[in-house]
């Protein structure tokens, strides 16, 4: 088996039809979602995830949100189909089965989580990026609705790189799939809140940065200083920290930020 889901607590074929043509997530994208992976059988930074998740649920206003531990109960199911081997796992929560022509707002959420066996990885592997300028841009919640970061994503990729760090005019947000960082001498600098999204891994990443003798900011951060920078690198649960080669210089304390990284992820699995 290399794939499960768990539609509203109940172990459903993946393949097969489970959640409605109504359903908010299907009709509007009106859904949040949370993506991490297993280490050692146990999901890394599963509390932060949820409760970030729950947030972003509770800010949207959706109709009684499934709790956290509601949640983490059934990630813990969709874990224990698997036997051996680390697991990719999303949680997907939308607003629920709309009635025909929006005639009223759903009365229940729709709980989705899938998982799937981890083949491969880029996590810690070199990548590289470019930029695009996208005015406006906000990303506050992991909202379901991704079609620009799709986009942005796949023309990234057609054109040979990896990801697209998103700007606003000489601004620097966030990448389509991650966040940030900036090293320049002892700075550890990464975007502020408020326009980008508040990453598990980044949070994480900025909780460490003391211990590896950087002086940590979230402050605006130039797209002018990529290309000053000592190193710059993108992160997020998946890919655990990448460095973007083709950008500033290639920092050696990047492989060590990570190997902090996982010594947290290997503390949280204890």
């Amino acid at each position: 088996m290399s794939g499960i889901a768990i539609v509203n607590g109940t172990l459903v074929d993946p393949a097969a039809p489970a959640v409605s043509v109504f359903d908010a997530a299907v009709l509007h994208g009106d859904a949040y979602f949370e993506t991490l992976r297993t280490y050692d059988g146990r999901p890394a930074l599963l509390p932060q995830h949820l409760q970030r998740l729950h947030a972003a649920m509770t800010d949207a206003g959706f109709p009684e949100p499934p709790s956290v531990q509601e949640l983490e109960n059934e990630v813990a199911a969709a874990i224990n189909e698997f036997s051996e081997g680390e697991v990719v796992i999303r949680v997907t929560v939308s607003r629920g089965v709309r009635e025909f022509g929006l005639a009223a707002e759903p009365e229940q959420t729709t709980r989705i989580v899938t998982a799937y066996l981890l083949t491969s990885s880029r996590a810690g592997t070199d990548a590289t990026a470019t930029v695009t300028d996208v005015p406006g841009y906000v990303f506050p919640h992991k909202s379901a609705n991704y079609q620009l970061q799709s986009t942005l994503l796949r023309e990234a990729r057609e054109s040979g790189f990896d990801e697209v760090l998103i700007a606003d005019g000489s601004e620097l947000i966030e990448g389509a799939t991650s966040n940030v960082f900036v090293i320049k001498g002892d700075e550890l600098a990464t975007p502020a809140l408020g326009r980008c999204l508040p990453g598990v891994t980044r949070r994480a990443v900025l909780e460490l940065a003391a211990a590896s003798g950087f002086e940590s900011a979230e402050r605006a951060v130039s797209t002018a200083e990529l290309a000053d920078a000592d190193g710059v690198f993108i992160c997020n649960s998946l890919i655990e920290l990448r460095p973007l080669t083709n950008m500033g210089g290639r920092s050696p304390r990047v492989a060590e930020l990570r190997d902090a990284l996982l010594g947290r992820y290997a503390e949280d699995a204890v």
